[in-house]
């Protein structure tokens, strides 16, 4: 077995070649085959690569073929007019299958082939202006900005995910009640002595359940805690705990 399926990957993203048959995906793929795995950052990343293979037609496999994808590669044939113009179809068919932040770029293949050339440079990239996708030239033949295009798609994935985790964490942390109090708490006869310690509690009504819980409902009476307004009965209690 080959050293390099023991590397330990810190990303791995789900990566579509799409466009219409005949346009050389199959061919970028094979010339990717020797980097699958870009290092970016100091990270190690995996790109599972899905081709279709020459299924475009048939459209039931439209679903499953989509699904779970990080990322697309919309290609077309720089000598073939009918495989640019389908790149509008192309990118309906993205809209309704594919996740709604998936990553794009847009990729002219066969440039080699200058003398057969039906679609300037400036074509594709005012397409790929229009759709805020990042564009390439490439010939799968002579593999000219094939691994430039892989690795920019993996760089933006990479800056995606960061930014979607960096998000899901600061939602975290302002869902987040954080109570500290370290002394134990005097209380009258009559109301039920506590001793808060540092606790993290993670929703509004698990707040509520500690604020009504930790006192008898005449020591809450005396604190004017109510069942509702949750942030208001909290800084009572904190008012309360820094007053005693």
């Amino acid at each position: 077995m080959a050293t390099a399926d023991f590397v330990q990957h810190d990303y791995i993203f789900k990566l579509l070649l799409v466009g219409d048959s005949g346009v050389g995906k199959s061919c970028l793929l094979l010339r990717f085959v020797k980097i699958r795995t870009v290092d970016l950052d100091g990270h190690h990343i995996k790109l599972q690569i899905w081709d279709t293979a020459g299924q475009e037609r048939f459209r039931t496999m439209t679903v499953a073929y989509y699904r779970g994808a990080h990322g697309i590669i919309l290609v077309y044939d720089v000598t073939s007019e009918e495989s640019f113009r389908n790149l509008s179809l192309w990118m309906e068919e993205i809209k309704r299958h594919a996740r709604s932040d998936v990553i794009k770029i847009l990729v002219g293949n066969k440039s080699d082939l200058e003398d057969n050339r039906k679609i300037a440079y400036e074509q594709g990239a005012e397409f790929a202006n229009l759709h805020g996708l990042h564009f390439f030239e490439t010939s799968a033949k002579s593999s000219s900005q094939v691994e430039e295009a892989f690795f920019s798609m993996a760089e933006q994935l990479l800056r995606s995910f960061r930014q979607q985790r960096q998000q899901q964490l600061q939602q975290q942390r302002s869902e987040s009640i954080v109570i500290t109090h370290t002394e134990p708490v005097k209380a009258s006869s009559q109301s039920t002595v506590i001793i808060l310690q540092t606790a993290r509690i993670q929703s509004k009504r698990r707040v509520a359940e500690l604020c009504m819980s930790a006192f008898t409902c005449r020591y809450a009476r005396k604190l004017d805690l109510q069942r509702g307004g949750v942030a208001e009965n909290l800084l009572r209690l904190c008012y309360h705990f820094e007053s005693n």
